[in-house]
């Protein structure tokens, strides 16, 4: 798969290029491939993120910003993402600013926006840095799951041997958000088109989707898979029943097949059940009324926020301890993490972006990043998909702002009518 290129040849536009095409790589830390040295690692990921802070400054504090402009709410979230991770656990916890930064470089992966907007890189370029992003992660999926049980990717802050309790082994490969994208955009296309090409990569991201082991992941994915083909279809209702015979039919086969992986997740979905049905609320719902009623003992960090912790801080320590003694983990309750790491203001912020993004248009002019962000939105609820989503919503956000503010002669994306 090319890289793609820009029709302009400048020395600084080819290294804008460059810059948008291997970001991704290092923000994912190479994969957290095994044999690579991680603090190393880790060091150039610091280093190439505070980097990005220097060459985007014009674009991100030399511009004057207008309330209708598409792109302000963008620019009031990451202000604040950087505001709150780098002042507040300094105020409130004595948390060091270089550590606060050094923690704080998942979220700031919100930043590759700005350097879309720099780059000013065409959609169908951008297109193609997501199938090409996309295939590297199937083959490492494969390699993973080849070598399984022993952990060769996503092996930096856990490098024990994988565990096969659902049915199969769970391979975490770092960057999936690339699956969700290529998922939505190649259906999407698929529907529109009707192309071998699209057809077969949507296939290949469903696969990787469901060798997720995650039941919200797939859910979600297939009733979003579903919506956008009756949205599509001109025979709405006959479509509409064919889904539901489809759904009936996939429901009986969960309930009843052999198949280990499919009863592994239904074995751990029916164990919650009789556990909330004896009286033991689920252990996430513990987490979020813990962090929302008794986490925060000063009422402005309630509005604010304590930003992101480190484990050698007072802070961080007194997260493992919650983690430790109660099993409540932030990256469980992804809405009340917001919360906690960015208190009310950051939520709403992200909610602004968000909620204008997926529902900005008539559900018959719905584009695939749509989806995307209605589906981060879903997936959020009891995993941290908004927080460390930062690269891949950067994506989809260029996308919404390109299909308003065209670059140069790219055409707006066609619509599904």
């Amino acid at each position: 798969m090319a890289i793609p290129v820009l029709n302009r040849r400048g020395v600084f536009d080819k290294i804008c290029l460059s810059l948008v095409a291997v970001y991704p790589i290092v923000s994912l830390l190479f994969f957290q491939f095994y044999l690579l040295p991680r603090n190393a690692i880790l060091m150039v990921s610091i280093l190439m993120t505070a980097f990005l802070f220097i060459y985007c400054s014009k674009i991100l504090f030399g511009r004057r910003l207008r309330f209708d402009d598409i792109e302000t709410k963008y620019y009031f979230l990451f202000y604040w993402i950087v505001i709150a991770s780098i002042a507040f656990p300094y105020i409130y916890w004595g948390q060091g600013i270089f550590v606060n930064f050094r923690i704080s470089i998942i979220i700031f992966q919100y930043i590759y926006f700005f350097l879309l907007l720099k780059s000013r890189i065409k959609r169908r370029e951008l297109e193609r840095l997501i199938t090409a992003y996309f295939l590297i992660y199937f083959v490492l999926k494969l390699i993973g799951l080849y070598y399984a049980p022993t952990k060769i990717f996503g092996a930096f802050y856990d490098a024990s041997e994988l565990l096969d309790d659902r049915g199969a082994y769970r391979v975490v490969v770092p960057g999936i958000g690339f699956v969700f994208l290529a998922f939505f955009m190649h259906l999407y296309k698929a529907i529109k088109n009707k192309k071998v090409v699209d057809i077969v990569l949507t296939i290949m991201a469903s696969w990787c989707i469901v060798m997720s082991l995650t039941r919200q992941v797939i859910v979600v994915s297939f009733l979003l898979f579903m919506i956008m083909l009756i949205l599509r279809a001109k025979r709405k209702f006959l479509l509409l029943f064919i889904c539901a015979v489809v759904s009936v039919a996939l429901f009986s086969y969960v309930q009843t097949t052999s198949n280990k992986m499919v009863r592994g997740m239904v074995e751990l979905s029916e164990k919650q059940i009789e556990n909330n049905s004896m009286g033991d609320t689920d252990i996430r719902i513990l987490a979020a009324e813990y962090y929302l009623f008794h986490f925060n003992e000063k009422p402005l960090s309630n509005l604010l926020g304590n930003g992101p912790f480190h484990a050698s801080s007072d802070y961080g320590k007194e997260m493992i301890k919650i983690n430790t003694f109660k099993n409540f983990y932030l990256s469980d309750v992804g809405y009340v993490q917001i919360f906690v790491l960015y208190g009310v203001i950051g939520l709403c912020l992200f909610f602004n972006v968000f909620l204008k993004v997926a529902f900005s248009c008539k559900i018959s002019h719905l584009q695939w990043w749509h989806y995307y962000f209605v589906f981060v939105l879903l997936t959020n609820i009891a995993s941290q998909r908004m927080y460390a989503s930062g690269l891949f919503v950067s994506i989809a956000y260029y996308m919404y702002v390109l299909y308003f503010k065209p670059i140069q002669t790219d055409e707006k994306p066609e619509r599904i009518d």
